[in-house]
């Protein structure tokens, strides 16, 4: 119990009010159980009990939000124990799928040289390598148990540089080198046994070979002539094979990575051994581009080739002068010209239709640019259209000539344009006879009933109610908005307690 001068109170939480009259100068304090009446009370009494009630109810809601910062920590602390039990429990299974699981596949004698892998349908491994104790082609295959192991061609001796490459059904398409006929040689596995056969045999060929198939699943092959030393480039048509020399500028030919585009057209990387430089071909449709990727240093060795969604080929390949693994990407280039523009014309209008270019560049075509004039050579910007093969002028003048052009556009810019083609609309000339009236033909008989009679009356429409959204909407608003003030008055009466 705290004591004032000239009134006694006992220390509660009891809220006080203390009132002055303002006519007999007397003080009174309300409780919540009644009024007590104070007379004659110092000023500063009265403040040091006010100072005193001000300072017990800070220390209470000093108190009270102590008690709310600990229960929010708690529930934090509690949250963020749950994460990490449930981290802590899903990492050791990503830790064990990311091992590595190895095994030996073949273990008898020595084997294993010269290796090439593909992935079939259900994701197994298929292996085409060398067995240097038999001397013999040998192919592996995963079954998800186990592996199933074959000699695949054992006639003569020495089987390597394999490459091997599966089709639709999985079954493996098997290039390598015939190192005792000095012959390139091809093996398929048709479902029931192995046709082997020669592909070359014009000089000591086959060494470096690798294979591709197209969508007919054609196979395609790149490998050294050793003789001529030289790349070669063989491709079966569906009825032989189709062998011609791809570079034979001075001693190329050697690492050789083959890949097809989407037209079935071969890309080739390979290492040209006398300026030490790492080359790449590829045929156009109408001939092999042939150019040099790297020239610094010793470079092109143990290349292979990948190409992207564009058509754009990636190699990797050794660096031998620093002893590094090294990278190259073709970058895209601007399109080439949109190919047969088509001007026709008609009444106040002219029709414009084209063919894609023959390159996108190595980017997809984003829109096309075209370009018109009253004179030749005077082609402006008339209009940017998307990746359309068409477009309609209608801003034309009759009896007017109209030159236009077109260029193609991809992600680095706009290509060169088209050869400029004319067009002049004109009105059509009418060739509609003028009617002959037919001669009425008099009669006398009467008909023998009368023409059925038309209303002219039209129909009453149905009107078919239909629910009026406005209300729907405005009924949700008003739902969504007494919620709303609901929870804010909910908050407010909350702050006041």
């Amino acid at each position: 119990m705290r004591q004032h001068p000239a009134i006694h109170l006992y220390a509660t939480r009891t809220k006080i009010e203390i009132k002055r009259d303002m006519k007999t100068n007397n003080l009174s304090i309300v409780l919540k159980g009644g009024m007590f009446i104070v007379s004659n009370l110092e000023r500063g009494v009265l403040r040091a009990m006010q100072k005193d009630l001000e300072e017990r109810e800070r220390y209470v809601h000093a108190r009270k939000n102590e008690i709310e910062k600990v229960m929010s920590m708690f529930f934090v602390w509690i949250l963020l124990t749950s994460v990490l039990i449930g981290i802590l429990a899903v990492i050791p299974e990503k830790v064990r799928a990311e091992t590595w699981s190895i095994e030996a596949v073949d273990p008898y004698g020595y084997v294993g040289t010269d290796t090439s892998i593909a992935l079939d349908n259900n994701g197994y491994p298929n292996i085409g390598y060398y067995d240097d104790t038999n001397r013999d082609l040998k192919y592996a295959k995963g079954t998800g148990t186990g592996w199933i192991i074959e000699t695949v061609d054992s006639k003569d001796y020495v089987y390597m540089d394999t490459s091997i490459a599966l089709d639709n059904n999985s079954y493996p398409h098997i290039s390598y080198l015939d190192e005792t006929n000095r012959v390139l040689k091809y093996v398929k596995w048709t479902g029931t046994g192995w046709r082997i056969e020669t592909v070359d045999s014009d000089g000591y060929v086959g060494k470096y070979t690798s294979i591709a198939l197209d969508s007919n699943e054609y196979p395609h092959i790149s490998y050294l002539d050793e003789a001529n030393r030289a790349l070669k480039y063989a491709k079966w048509t569906g009825t032989g094979w189709r062998i011609e020399t791809v570079d034979s500028d001075g001693y190329v030919g050697r690492f050789t990575s083959i890949a097809l585009d989407s037209n079935g057209y071969p890309h080739i990387s390979y290492l040209d051994c006398s300026k030490d430089n790492l080359k790449y071909a590829k045929w156009t449709g109408t001939g092999w581009r042939i150019e040099t990727v790297d020239s610094d240093a010793y470079v092109g060795k143990y290349t292979s080739i990948a190409l992207d969604t564009n058509g754009l080929p990636h190699i990797s390949y050794y660096d031998d002068t620093n002893k590094d693994l090294k990278y190259a990407k073709l970058m895209p280039i601007n399109p080439t010209p949109a190919r047969t523009l088509h001007a026709t014309p008609s009444n106040r209008y002219v029709n414009l239709s084209w063919n894609p270019p023959s390159s996108n560049g190595g980017s997809p075509i984003t829109a096309y640019k075209i370009y018109r004039a009253t004179t030749p050579g005077g082609e402006t910007l008339l209009k940017i259209v998307g990746n359309v093969l068409n477009y309609t002028d209608s801003d034309v003048t009759n009896n007017q000539s109209y030159y236009y052009q077109i260029s193609a556009v991809n992600s680095v810019g706009e290509g060169e344009k088209s050869k400029a083609v004319v067009a002049r609309p004109t009105m059509p000339m009418s060739t509609t006879p003028m009617p002959t009236m037919p001669m009425p033909t008099p009669t006398t008989s009467a008909p023998t009933s009368a023409p059925p009679t038309q209303s002219t009356t039209p129909p009453i429409p149905t009107l078919t109610p239909t629910p009026d959204r406005d209300w729907t909407i405005a009924i949700m608003v008003a739902l969504i908005a007494a919620v709303v003030a609901i929870i804010a008055a909910l908050i407010t009466s909350r702050k006041k307690k």
